[in-house]
Order: structure tokens, then C-alpha cells, then sequence
């Protein structure tokens, strides 16, 4: 499969995480679109979740072989197309280095 056609893939999965966590309206509701992604959507709007448990998603439910290390490389164009946002994380010990790996929190 090309890489056009992964990354397609992974932005038809974002979106639909996407729209499954913007119709979260009740305690339930947000149990039940956790469990069926398998990720913990946390924060004010309970709609952030962790680059890591994003990727995992991706291949357990939607069946997708796309390593951390390509996800991370392809979101930030992913993200500025379907509007999803990203905060970007660097560990303490890593700041300031240029070689820093960065990580994403994922605001849905």
C-alpha cells in the first residue's frame, strides 16, 4: 500500500474519532466511544487524547500498520487538514536539544 494511500486512511480514522468524540453528550456516551477506540479521552471537553494511544487505535480497531514514528511524522498535516489540534510535548530531560523527538497530546 503506498504511503498516499496509509496516510489517506489514517486521516479517514482521525475523522471519524473525531466526529464519535464531538458527539459525546453524556458520562455514558464518552465510555462507550473509549471502549470501542480503545483510548482515553481526557481534558475539559474530554476530547484530548495521547499520540501513542491514537496510533494504537489505528491498528487495532481500524487495522491499520502505521509505526508511532510515521503517525507522529504525518500528523501535524493531518491535523492542520481536518482541524484537529495538536499540543506538542517534549520530555524534561530532552528540552532544548535539537534532536528533541517531539510527541503530541490530540485535542479532537
Amino acid at each position: 500500500m503506498s504511503n498516499l494511500s496509509v496516510e489517506k486512511r489514517v486521516c479517514e480514522a482521525l475523522l471519524e474519532i473525531q466526529q464519535a468524540v464531538r458527539s459525546i453528550d453524556s458520562e455514558q456516551a464518552h465510555r462507550s466511544v473509549a471502549d470501542k477506540y480503545g483510548v482515553l479521552f481526557l481534558g475539559p471537553g474530554k476530547n484530548e487524547a495521547s499520540d501513542a494511544e491514537v496510533a494504537n487505535s489505528l491498528g487495532d480497531y481500524f487495522d491499520l500498520d502505521v509505526s508511532l514514528d510515521d503517525f507522529l511524522a504525518m500528523l501535524p498535516r493531518l491535523s492542520a487538514a481536518i482541524g484537529i489540534g495538536l499540543n506538542r510535548k517534549v520530555e524534561l530531560k530532552d528540552v532544548g536539544k535539537k534532536d528533541a523527538k517531539v510527541r503530541y497530546l490530540i485535542s479532537f
